[in-house]
């Protein structure tokens, strides 16, 4: 039975994943912007910045834009891991 409780929290449920994905990818990444025509690409894109979204949290950045700041100064950092290095 769907309680008032129940209903409420599903409802935060759902802003919750708005507010840390959804409005991430339009803000962040103009998501809803996007000239892409294709549907098949432009769910491939949209998977795509969702996993770009989960390193930059894994790494441990709370804010995005902390995120690609970081990795705008540090990209060589990047590339100097194993099998990027030329070795």
């Amino acid at each position: 039975k769907l309680t008032a409780e129940i209903f409420a929290q599903k409802i935060q449920e759902h802003w919750l994943i708005e507010n840390q994905v959804h409005w991430v990818k339009d803000v962040i990444f103009n998501e809803d912007k996007s000239r892409i025509k294709n549907k098949e690409v432009a769910g491939k894109f949209s998977l795509l910045v969702t996993l770009i979204l989960n390193v930059y949290r894994s790494c441990g950045f709370i804010y995005i834009k902390d995120g690609q700041s970081w990795l705008g100064q540090n990209w060589e950092k990047m590339l100097l891991v194993d099998g990027f290095d030329g070795s």
